[in-house]
C-alpha cells in the first residue's frame, strides 16, 4: 500500500492497483513473489501543491513479514514565459508606420520575475512611440523598455511599439527576452516589408 500526501492526486497504477479515496492510498495484492525475485509496481500521480511530498509505502506478507518506507518527492513550481511578436500592417509605404505587438504569456505554475525586453531595429525603421505595462521610451533611433517586475502564472502582458518605415526593403525588428529565471536571452524576429510608390 502507498499512502499519498494531500499534495498529490492519484492518476494511475499498474498490476491492478486500486485507489481508495477515503484513505488517499493505493493498494496492490501480489499472490506470490518467488525467492530472489523483485516485484515492481508503477504508480502515476499529479502534484497539486509545491514543497516536500512524502509517500509512505507499507508491505505485509504471511508469517508476520512487514516493512515500511517513506519516499519524499520535492515539488517545485516553474515560470514558463513565452512571447510573440507581430506587426499590424505589412507591407507599408515609406513614410507610413506600423505597430508591433509583443505579447508575453506565463503558462507556468509560478511567477516570472525581472522581465527585460530589448528591441533591435534596422536603420530603415524609425521608432515613434511605445506603450505597455512598463514605460517605453524613444532614445534617438532606439527604444528602451523598463523591466517588468513580475508576471504571475496564467497572466499576459502586451507592449505596443509604433515604428515608421523610412527606407524601402524588408526591415527586421528583433526582440530579446531575459528573466531572472531564464538569464539566457531568447530572441524572436519579425520582418515588415517597406515599399516606395514610384
Amino acid at each position: 500500500v502507498t499512502y499519498l500526501p494531500k499534495g498529490m492526486k492519484f492518476v494511475d497504477a499498474d498490476h491492478k492497483g486500486q485507489y481508495e479515496p477515503q484513505n488517499h492510498a493505493v493498494y496492490w495484492s501480489v499472490a506470490e513473489l518467488p525467492p530472489n525475485q523483485t516485484g515492481i509496481a508503477k504508480l502515476t500521480v499529479l502534484p497539486t501543491e509545491t514543497g516536500p511530498q512524502p509517500l509512505n509505502v507499507e508491505a505485509r506478507a504471511e508469517l508476520g513479514l512487514q516493512h515500511s518506507h517513506e519516499k519524499v518527492v520535492s515539488v517545485e513550481s516553474l515560470a514558463e514565459l513565452q512571447f510573440t511578436v507581430s506587426d499590424t500592417a505589412d507591407p507599408i509605404e515609406v513614410g507610413s508606420d506600423t505597430t508591433y505587438e509583443i505579447t508575453l504569456t506565463n503558462s507556468g505554475s509560478s511567477a516570472a520575475t525581472d522581465i527585460q525586453l530589448a528591441i533591435g531595429l534596422q536603420s530603415g525603421m524609425k521608432p515613434l512611440s511605445g506603450e505597455g505595462p512598463t514605460r517605453v521610451t524613444v532614445q534617438g533611433d532606439q527604444l528602451a523598455i523598463d523591466p517588468l517586475a513580475r508576471l504571475g502564472s496564467g497572466e499576459t502582458a502586451t507592449y505596443r511599439i509604433r515604428l515608421q518605415g523610412v527606407q524601402a526593403g524588408p526591415q527586421r525588428i528583433q526582440v530579446q527576452l531575459v528573466t531572472a529565471e531564464t538569464p539566457v536571452p531568447v530572441a524572436k524576429e519579425e520582418i515588415t516589408r517597406v515599399y516606395t510608390d514610384r
